[in-house]
């Protein structure tokens, strides 16, 4: 194995996805939810993308891949649904950028896994890209077994870590 798990603090971070479909709109999701600074490249997008863009919550670029949309992007996202496309995108990144192709494993620099979130606590599960679909099983059982209470829970150990550092 020769991945690094890592959470990354995301806010105002420069990304860009292109594609303007369901798996980029999961992805842009968790990048707003992290507070990045998210560009989606795409010449149509599902209508769950419009309140974002109507709100300006996420800038969209109503066009095709072009290399200059990409160039101040700390981290990228290939979701288009044409192989070729995603492959060109890849090739046009900056080594100091990260990229995740998300039909392709063998061409990118990080996965996503999935994850559950209660508050202050995340619980995440990666198959490295083998099944998402068993890291979406997985997820499923945890989120049954932590469930929303233990969003309070953790507040209250982050408290008591306070007042014990004091």
């Amino acid at each position: 194995m020769n991945s690094y798990p890592i959470t990354l603090n995301m806010k105002n971070r420069p990304v860009v996805v292109f594609g303007g479909g369901k798996v980029a709109y999961r992805k842009v999701v968790s990048l707003m939810n992290a507070k990045a600074n998210v560009t989606i490249v795409a010449p149509t997008l599902i209508d769950s993308f419009i309140p974002f863009v109507e709100t300006k919550k996420i800038k969209w670029i109503k066009d095709n891949f072009r290399p200059e949309y990409m160039k101040d992007a700390q981290l990228i996202i290939a979701a288009t649904n044409d192989p070729v496309v995603n492959e060109q995108i890849f090739e046009a990144k900056k080594e100091t950028q990260w990229i995740n192709i998300v039909d392709n494993p063998a061409l990118y620099d990080f996965h996503l896994p999935v994850t559950v979130y209660r508050g202050k606590l995340s619980i995440s599960i990666a198959t490295s890209g083998a099944s998402p679909l068993l890291a979406r099983k997985i997820k499923n059982e945890i989120a049954e077994k932590y469930d929303e209470s233990y969003t309070a829970y953790v507040d209250l150990l982050f408290e008591a870590r306070i007042l014990i550092k004091d």
